[in-house]
């Protein structure tokens, strides 16, 4: 109150109670905490501070595991958006979005940020540290169900067209016997008239 709502004190007290209701299980009490330390960062010190990343990414971990892994996403993409020097944070992020989008069955996609995060892991840590053999499984694992993903829908549009092409026979057979019927009618008709005419 004496500083304003955007003083920096506000800031550090908001953060502050969003890492107690966090660790209190008061996770809704803890988010709205967290963004607004969030949004007062941003307001004052503009998108590219560093402790932005950091904190988009911690919003979308609190949403993802409250269930809501599309709110969770749209988050994780805001905090791979920033700029953030700190390669191990920037594989989290990407490892944390390959989740999400998993979760949601984008699972190309989520093989893509997975790679993202192999690659800042390997560069960063070396091939043999956890984390690193943590996203190459996670990687043959996505591979594994994007093949298989991509398989399932290929047949599914196969066989949607083939139905379109079926459908589209039947349809066409149906209009020529239609065609056929009302020809045949018609001559019928234009017979019988000249047989009537005759008889006159």
């Amino acid at each position: 109150q004496l500083g304003g709502f955007d003083h920096p004190e506000a800031v550090n007290s908001h953060s502050t109670l969003a890492h107690i209701l966090l660790n209190s299980n008061e996770a809704g009490e803890g988010i709205k905490h967290l963004r607004a330390a969030t949004y007062l960062t941003e307001l004052m010190a503009g998108r590219n501070h560093t402790d932005l990343g950091g904190n988009y990414h911690k919003l979308g971990t609190m949403y993802h595991e409250l269930g809501s892994p599309v709110n969770g996403l749209r988050f994780y993409q805001e905090a791979s958006s920033r700029e953030n020097a700190d390669r191990i944070v920037s594989g989290m992020i990407a490892k944390s979005t390959a989740l999400a989008l998993a979760n949601v069955g984008h699972f190309k996609s989520a093989l893509e940020s997975e790679k993202r995060a192999y690659n800042l892991y390997r560069s960063t840590l070396g091939e043999n540290h956890e984390l690193t053999k943590s996203s190459a499984q996670n990687m043959s694992h996505f591979t594994k169900i994007a093949v298989e993903q991509g398989t399932r829908i290929a047949k599914e549009e196969k066989k949607r067209k083939d139905e379109q092409a079926a459908n589209a026979m039947a349809s066409e057979i149906v209009a020529d016997e239609l065609a056929a019927e009302a020809s045949k009618s018609y001559k019928k008709k234009k017979n019988k008239s000249k047989k009537s005419k005759g008889k006159k």
